[in-house]
C-alpha cells in the first residue's frame, strides 16, 4: 500500500505537469492561432523583399530625331539594415565609393526600417569594385540618370528633372506624365545570408517605360538663334533677351532661345531664375512694334485707307495735355507711311477715328491679353485692359504700344497671323509622341484659334509693313 504522503506528492506533481501543459498549449495556441498572421507577416518580411522596378524616362528629340534629353543607366544603392553585421566598417566602405560622409551613411543604416536608400543614380562604372565586395545588407538596383547631350541648348524650353526624375520645369514638367512611364515591382526571396534571388512563381509587374517626344524645334537652327541672341545681348550691353521663331502656316515653334543660358547637366549650380522662359513669362510694353495691330483695327473698320494722309506736326504734338513726339520731324504722311516710318503722332491722330470697342476687339482677336494655348506651363497672359477701365488717354497709348503688356510669344503668334493672311494659331512644341516600341501615340495637327480679320485687311497691312524695310525705319 502506497503511503498517503506519497500519493499527495504524486498528485501535486501531476497537477503541476497539467498546469504547465495547459500554459504551454495556451502559448502555442496564441502563437499559432491568434498571432498567426502577425508572425507570418514577420517571416515574409525577413525572407521576402519587394523591389521597385523604375521605368526609363522617355527621350526628348528635335524634329530630326537628334537627342536633346536622354536617360542613361545608373544604379541605386540601398541597404537592409538588419542584415548588416558590421555597420561601422560598412559605412566606411560606402563613404569611399559613394562620395558621402561616413556619419551620414551611419545614420542611414542605423535604423529599424527594413529598407533604406543610400544614394541614387550612381555611375555603374564607379561601383564595380564596391559590388565585388558583396557587402552584407547592401544591394544595387538599376536606375537611370537624365543627361542633356547639348548641355545648354534650349535649356529653358526643355527644363530639367529632380533626383527622382520628376519634371520640374519646361517640357520635362508639362509633359511629365508621358515621359515618366509607370514603375513595376518584383518580389524576391532572400537566403540565410540575406542575398536576394528570384523565384519564378513570385509576383512580378514589369515597368512601362516613358514615351519619347519629338519636338518642332530643329537643333542646328536653335543653335544659330542662340548664338545670334548672345552676340546681340552682349553687343548692346543688355542683361538678357529672347528669340521666338514660328512657322506662320501652322504655329510650330522652330526655335525659342533665352539668354543667359544654363547647362542642364550642372544641376548643383542651378539658380532660382535660371529657368525663367522670357518668351512666355516676361511681359513688356511693345512700343512701336505694336502699331501694325492697332493699324489693322483702323483698316478693318474702314476708318482709313493706305492712301489717307495725316499731318504729323513736324515732330511734336499735344493731345489732351499729353505731348507726343516723333524721332524725326515729319509733315504730311499717308497711312502707309505712318506705319513705314513708325510715326507716333500720325497713329495717335488716326486712332481717334476708331471706337474703343472696335480697337479692343481687334487687339483681343490677335491674342493679346489671353493665353496662347497649353504648350507652355506657367505662361503669362499679359495685360489688355477692357474698355470699361480705359481713361481718355488709353486709346492713344494702346495705338502706339503702351498701356498694355504682351509677351514675346504673343507678339510672335500675332505677327505670324499677319504673315499667313489672318489665321491665329496656337503655338506647338511637340510634333509627335512615340511609346517605347515606336508606336505613335500623338501626331501634331495645326490648331487655328480664330481667323482674326478678312484677308483683304491683312494684305493692306502687309503692304505697309513691306514699306518698313523698303523705305521706312527698318532699312538700317
Amino acid at each position: 500500500m502506497i503511503p498517503r504522503t506519497a500519493v499527495k506528492r504524486l498528485s501535486l506533481v501531476l497537477w503541476c505537469a497539467l498546469l504547465f501543459s495547459a500554459v504551454e498549449i495556451g502559448h502555442l495556441f496564441r502563437l499559432q492561432i491568434l498571432k498567426h498572421e502577425t508572425y507570418l507577416a514577420e517571416a515574409e518580411r525577413q525572407h521576402k523583399q519587394k523591389i521597385i522596378l523604375p521605368p526609363k524616362r522617355g527621350d526628348i528629340l528635335d524634329c530630326n530625331g537628334s537627342p536633346l534629353a536622354i536617360s542613361a543607366e545608373g544604379l541605386n544603392v540601398y541597404a537592409i539594415p538588419d542584415r548588416i553585421k558590421n555597420r561601422k566598417k560598412t559605412a566606411a566602405l560606402l563613404a569611399r565609393y559613394l562620395d558621402l560622409s561616413e556619419n551620414y551613411i551611419s545614420r542611414r543604416i542605423s535604423t529599424d526600417r527594413p529598407f533604406v536608400m543610400i544614394r541614387q543614380k550612381v555611375n555603374p562604372l564607379s561601383l564595380r569594385e564596391l559590388q565585388e565586395k558583396n557587402l552584407e545588407g547592401i544591394g544595387f538596383v538599376p536606375s537611370s540618370k537624365r543627361y542633356y547631350p547639348r548641355h545648354s541648348l534650349a535649356a529653358q524650353l526643355i527644363g530639367y528633372v529632380g533626383v527622382d526624375e520628376v519634371g520640374l520645369t519646361g517640357i520635362e514638367f508639362s509633359r511629365d506624365s508621358e515621359l515618366s512611364g509607370e514603375p513595376g515591382w518584383l518580389v524576391v526571396q532572400r537566403d540565410a545570408l540575406g542575398n536576394p534571388y528570384n523565384v519564378l512563381d513570385y509576383p512580378l509587374r514589369r515597368q512601362t517605360n516613358g514615351c519619347h517626344l519629338r519636338l518642332t524645334i530643329e537643333a542646328e537652327f536653335q543653335e544659330i538663334a542662340e548664338d545670334a541672341l548672345r552676340r546681340s545681348v552682349v553687343e548692346s550691353g543688355a542683361h538678357s533677351g529672347c528669340v521666338v521663331a514660328v512657322n506662320p502656316a501652322n504655329g510650330k515653334i522652330l526655335a525659342l532661345a533665352n539668354y543667359p543660358g544654363v547647362d542642364l547637366n550642372t544641376e548643383d549650380n542651378f539658380k532660382l531664375n535660371d529657368f525663367l522662359n522670357l518668351a512666355t513669362n516676361l511681359p513688356y510694353e511693345p512700343g512701336s512694334t505694336f502699331k501694325p495691330f492697332s493699324g489693322c483695327a483702323l483698316l478693318a473698320s474702314k476708318h482709313v485707307t493706305l492712301k489717307d494722309t495725316v499731318f504729323c506736326e513736324n515732330g511734336t504734338f499735344t493731345l489732351r495735355d499729353r505731348v507726343i513726339r516723333d524721332v524725326h520731324r515729319y509733315g504730311k504722311l499717308s497711312f502707309r507711311d505712318v506705319i513705314a516710318k513708325s510715326s507716333n503722332i500720325g497713329m495717335a491722330k488716326l486712332i481717334q477715328r476708331s471706337g474703343n470697342e472696335e480697337l479692343y476687339r481687334v487687339l483681343r482677336d490677335f491674342g493679346f491679353g489671353s493665353y496662347t494655348g497649353n504648350a507652355f506651363s506657367g505662361e503669362d497672359r499679359g495685360v489688355l485692359p477692357p474698355p470699361t477701365e480705359w481713361s481718355r488717354a488709353t486709346k492713344t497709348s494702346l495705338a502706339i504700344g503702351y498701356n498694355l503688356l504682351v509677351t514675346p510669344l504673343q507678339m510672335a503668334m500675332a505677327y505670324a497671323a499677319l504673315a499667313n493672311g489672318g489665321g491665329l494659331y496656337e503655338p506647338a512644341l511637340v510634333e509627335a509622341v512615340f511609346d517605347e516600341n515606336g508606336n505613335m501615340r500623338f501626331s501634331f495637327t495645326p490648331r487655328m484659334v480664330r481667323r482674326v480679320l478678312e484677308k483683304g485687311v491683312i494684305v493692306k497691312m502687309t503692304q505697309a509693313m513691306i514699306a518698313v524695310v523698303d523705305s521706312g525705319t527698318g532699312t538700317a
